[in-house]
């Protein structure tokens, strides 16, 4: 019995088994990590996707508020009077910006999935729009205090106020265009 286990015909046959197993196994594997790069892949396609789409409707919301902010900013600089501004003036009117599909990327994971440097710009993009609407926030505080409190020296210190917020506005607006064509890559 012996003789017969280490018989060449049964090492042949138990050598071709052994290495039949294991192209198996290594081929079973490289179809799963294949299906899982697969998989990967489409994750961040889909957020990529939605993440252009929400930053298009947050760059035109953007966009549209753009003038009535630099209307207000205009309306109180020195050489115009306080009428001007209360003509002029309609509330804060902040822009209605998105962050659900970040938030999503985010969730499934593909922002730690796709390459750094894309990662990195979309998560920039979406700190500085939440610093945008803390900054808003406080604008808006000041504005109402600014415009409940009827000062004798006008509205002159509004200024500062839409100054910063209409450059903040155009940072936004040019940091989406700049995201918007590194995703479109």
């Amino acid at each position: 019995m012996i003789k017969r286990i280490f018989s060449s015909d049964f090492l042949t046959h138990l050598l071709f088994e052994t290495v039949t197993i294991m192209i198996g196994i290594l081929l079973a594997l490289g179809v799963n990590e294949w299906r899982d790069e697969n998989k990967n892949d489409q994750i961040i396609q889909k957020s990529i996707h939605n993440i252009i789409i929400e930053i298009e409707k947050n760059r035109s919301s953007l966009e549209q508020i753009i003038p009535y902010h630099q209307s207000c900013k205009l309306s109180i600089e020195p050489k115009h009077n306080t009428k001007d501004f209360l003509s002029v003036w309609k509330g804060l009117n902040p822009p209605k910006l998105y962050q659900s599909a970040y938030e999503s990327a985010k969730v499934v994971k593909a922002m730690t999935l796709m390459d750094y440097e894309l990662s990195n710009a979309i998560s920039q993009l979406y700190a500085q729009q939440q610093f945008f609407y803390e900054m808003l926030h406080m604008y808006a505080q000041v504005l109402m205090s600014d415009l409940t409190a009827h000062k004798t020296q006008g509205y002159a210190s509004l200024v500062p106020v839409f100054n910063d917020l209409t450059v903040m506005e155009e940072e936004l607006q040019n940091n989406y265009d700049l995201v918007l064509s590194l995703l479109r890559k």
